[in-house]
C-alpha cells in the first residue's frame, strides 16, 4: 500500500512538473505583458520596432517603423540618442536617457505622439522623465 501511495505521489509531481514547464515556456514573452508592439511601434505599421533586439526576439524583418523613429530624433534635435541606436549602443543610449532634459522629454513625448507612435507616447507620457531613465536602465540591466 506504502509503495501505491508513493507511486501516484511521485506520478502527480512529476505531472505537475511538466505542466508547470510547458506553461511557461507558452507564457514566456514579452507580448503577454503588453510591452512589445502595443507600446513599441508604430500605430500605422503591421510589423515594425523599437530596438533591433526587440526586432529579433519578435521575429521582424521590418526596419522601416525603426528607422523613420531614428529619422523623426535627428530632425528633432536627439542626433546623440539616434546615433545610439543606430549604431546599437546601449551605453551612449543609457548616457543620453541619463542627461536628458525635462523639456526635452517633453519634446520626445509629443513627437511620438504627432508621428504614430501613439503608444509610445501614452507609456512615456504616464512615467516622470526619471521614472523613464530608470525603467530605461532597467531594460539594459543597469
Amino acid at each position: 500500500m506504502k509503495k501505491k501511495i508513493l507511486v501516484i505521489m511521485t506520478t502527480a509531481i512529476l505531472a505537475l512538473g511538466v505542466i508547470t514547464v510547458v506553461y511557461s515556456k507558452e507564457n514566456d514573452n514579452v507580448n503577454n505583458f503588453g510591452v512589445g508592439r502595443g507600446m513599441m511601434y508604430q500605430s500605422n505599421s503591421n510589423s515594425s520596432g523599437f530596438s533591433r533586439e526587440m526586432m529579433k526576439t519578435n521575429n521582424i524583418n521590418n526596419n522601416d517603423s525603426y528607422n523613420k523613429m531614428i529619422g523623426l530624433m535627428k530632425e528633432n534635435g536627439f542626433q546623440e540618442g539616434a546615433k545610439a541606436m543606430e549604431n546599437g549602443d546601449y551605453n551612449a543610449m543609457s548616457n543620453f536617457m541619463n542627461n536628458i532634459t525635462d523639456e526635452q522629454y517633453e519634446k520626445m513625448i509629443n513627437i511620438m505622439k504627432n508621428n504614430g507612435y501613439d503608444g509610445m507616447s501614452k507609456m512615456m507620457g504616464a512615467l516622470s522623465r526619471q521614472e523613464m531613465v530608470n525603467r530605461h536602465n532597467s531594460m539594459m540591466g543597469r
